[in-house]
Formats: structure tokens, C-alpha cells, sequence
């Protein structure tokens, strides 16, 4: 007895990438529904700030965007982020840290993002019970952005 070897057959499938439908259905299939609103704390002139936001946005998300150096965050917002993020609110690999003197260095996460708020890690990321910092792959896949 010989075993029957299928062959797949070409069935033509709908899916986001699919050319042969309208483009604008297939623009509308390829960004999910309204994904919703979050806070995005950062400043405006980063690069990497904007890429998020516009990354977001075409997502189909609602960004809410506080520039912290124009719109600096008083001493209890501060706390209240310190307090979600913990200390990787402070971004040790930046140019404004490596300028900080050791003494600048050795006060405590509020009082130097109060400081300099260009120290802070960015963007800061809150959506609903999410903290995230950055503009990681892993930030993207949990907010459903393609990495």
C-alpha cells in the first residue's frame, strides 16, 4: 500500500498583505481596531520620542505626549513615576548623565530628573496597568506596533 503524498493546492487567502483587495480595505485591514489611549511622557525634540508617537498613533493609538522639559512634572508626579518605574527612570547611559558631576550623581532619582529632566529614560510609556520604558521590540510587541 503506498501512502498518498498531498500536494498543496494555491487557494487564494484574504489577508493583510492580500494585493488583489481594495486598497483601502486593505490599508484598514492591516491597522487593528482603535487600539486606545495611553501617556506618553518624553521630549519632543528626541528622535526617538517621535518615532514612537508616530508609531503609535499609526497603530491606531491615542497618544497623549508630555514633553517633561517644557511641561516639567512637579515633585509628587515625579514621585508617583519613580514609584511605577523604579530607578531605570534614570537613564545612566545618556549624554546628560555622563556630564553630571559625581556629586550631581549621587542624589536621589527625584532630585536629579527634577534636576535635568533630559536624564530621563524615553519614552515613558503608561497604557491602562503598563509601564514601559523605552522604544524596545519588546515595548512595540506590547503595544502591538510591528517591531
Amino acid at each position: 500500500m503506498t501512502a498518498a503524498i498531498s500536494t498543496p493546492t494555491k487557494r487564494k487567502k484574504e489577508t493583510a498583505h492580500d494585493h488583489s483587495a481594495p486598497a483601502d480595505r486593505r490599508a484598514s485591514d492591516e491597522i487593528s481596531v482603535m487600539a486606545g489611549r495611553l501617556q506618553m511622557y518624553g521630549l519632543a525634540h528626541c528622535s526617538t520620542c517621535q518615532k514612537a508617537q508616530a508609531a503609535l498613533q499609526a497603530a491606531g493609538w491615542q497618544v497623549d505626549f508630555r514633553d517633561v522639559a517644557k511641561a516639567p512634572l512637579d515633585g509628587d508626579e515625579w514621585q508617583r513615576m519613580i514609584a511605577e518605574f523604579g530607578e531605570k527612570l534614570v537613564n545612566r547611559a545618556s549624554l546628560t548623565w555622563r556630564a553630571m558631576s559625581d556629586e550631581e550623581r549621587g542624589g536621589t532619582p527625584l532630585q536629579m530628573l527634577s534636576a535635568k529632566p533630559s536624564l530621563m529614560k524615553r519614552p515613558a510609556i503608561v497604557e491602562s496597568d503598563q509601564r514601559l520604558l523605552g522604544w524596545t521590540a519588546n515595548v512595540k510587541r506590547a503595544l502591538g506596533v510591528a517591531a
